[in-house]
């Protein structure tokens, strides 16, 4: 039974987390875009608790990416197309993370002024 937790959230959780990035991926944009600093503010932090959010829900991939090793002990073979698309997503789930750290960090820079 507990194994079929672990594959279940093994597959389920990065394409949640794929879905959540795509949100925040523009809000983080339109954060470091937006004219308003209160509304650029907001948006900031609702795209980094999105992509945060991302994250934990593909956080046995991300344990899979950086050790090497599936859960079993097998070799993570980097090549495969089906691991691919799990690479594009921790990517974007990187790029998501940075972007809306750099509009909270921007936002706050421009409401202290």
């Amino acid at each position: 039974m507990r194994a079929d937790w672990y594959f279940l959230l093994a597959l389920i959780g990065p394409i949640i987390g794929l879905l959540l990035v795509i949100v925040a991926i523009p809000l983080a944009i339109y954060s470091l875009c937006a004219r308003n600093a209160r509304r650029g503010l907001k948006t900031s932090k609702a795209a980094l608790v999105l992509s945060a959010l991302s994250i934990l829900l593909s956080v046995i991939l991300w344990i899979e990416l950086m050790t090497g090793r599936f859960r079993n002990g097998d070799p993570v073979n980097y090549g495969d197309p089906d691991f691919i698309f799990y690479e594009v997503v921790a990517i974007l789930e990187v790029v998501a993370l940075s972007i809306s750290l750099l509009g909270v960090i921007r936002q706050k820079a421009r409401s202290v002024s």
